[in-house]
């Protein structure tokens, strides 16, 4: 990668404001991740390394994936140029933009069959998500970072 110090600083810009983000190369790289960790919780019978391998699987390269899981999670997939081999990825979140309700999070947390302490370390991990008020100025480093690696701004684009 002929962008390893600018990816570098991205990736510590979103560490310093508490945003969840890794570079990922393979799927087993995120066994303690707190997203896998978290499904895990709520259905510990689902083979989510698998289900992330396909997610990555899908994503074509000069895209930024915008997406939006059933507890407002939301979270930023780019896979970056390079070796088409082995991509690398950048996953950046869990994080939120609205602030959660007691009623939102049991409304997301019916459909599962939790023990009580399992659905109080689950509520635990939800409310610890960190919240921006706007994704705006996440968007335009993810933009910006965009226009760099893939050597300008109509080079790429943001799939919802």
């Amino acid at each position: 990668m002929k962008y390893v110090a600018e990816l570098n600083f991205f990736l510590k810009l979103l560490k310093n404001s508490n945003l969840p983000c890794r570079l990922i190369k393979n799927t087993s790289e995120c066994t303690n991740d707190l997203a896998i960790g978290f499904r895990r919780l709520i259905e510990p019978d689902m083979d989510w390394e698998a289900g992330l391998q396909k997610l990555l699987n899908l994503c074509e390269p000069n895209k930024i994936y915008r997406l939006l899981d059933e507890f407002t999670f939301r979270y930023l997939l780019i896979r970056l140029p390079g070796d088409s081999d082995l991509p690398a990825f950048i996953i950046i979140g869990p994080y939120m933009i609205n602030e959660l309700t007691p009623k939102t999070v049991l409304d997301s947390l019916q459909k599962y069959t939790l023990t009580p302490q399992t659905r109080s370390q689950v509520e635990k991990v939800i409310y610890a998500a960190p919240m921006i008020p706007s994704e705006n100025g996440l968007l335009t480093l993810i933009n910006t970072l965009g226009e760099y690696i893939w050597e300008g701004i109509n080079n790429f684009s943001l799939q919802e």
